[in-house]
């Protein structure tokens, strides 16, 4: 069992750039979540470094290795933060992300019958932008303020 877990996330290079291909990406698109040998040291405890946090997919000249799949999701965000970062739009993605998630959260109370009312909360000092507010029904007695 162990030995078919560990081949579902090995690649030959050829077919991890087939891959990549097949979906118009280019072939250094995951560059940034991508250790080489050189970034390893053999003493280190990659976990405990934090090495794999950062970058949890392993490249050697012939494979690729997906070493941590479950900090995948972790380096991707913190790759797309640096990336923001760096282009000046850090600001316009926490906009963007904080109003998503928001609309997540109003969508999925909506699923259960937790629909928004309109109260309005008092505004707080110095309140972040990214910050929204709002209150929703849970029962016919009582109502939920949620702030995201």
């Amino acid at each position: 069992m162990l030995t078919r877990l560990k081949g579902a996330v090995q690649f030959s290079r050829a077919g991890f750039d087939l891959f990549l291909r097949n979906f118009g990406l280019p072939l250094d698109c995951l560059r940034p979540l991508t250790a080489t040998a050189q970034d390893l040291q053999l003493d280190a405890d990659f976990q405990i470094s934090g090495l794999l946090s950062r970058q949890p997919i392993f490249a050697t000249g012939a494979d690729v290795v997906v070493a941590s799949p479950t900090e995948l999701l972790a380096a991707l965000r913190n790759a797309l933060i640096a990336l923001a970062q760096d282009r000046g739009v850090a600001d316009e993605l926490a906009d963007r992300f904080g109003s998503a998630t928001w609309q997540a959260v109003r969508e999925h109370l909506s699923y259960v019958n937790c629909d928004a009312i309109p109260l309005r909360v008092p505004d707080w000092l110095d309140r972040p932008r990214v910050v929204h507010d709002g209150s929703f029904r849970s029962t016919r007695t009582r109502s939920s303020t949620v702030l995201q």
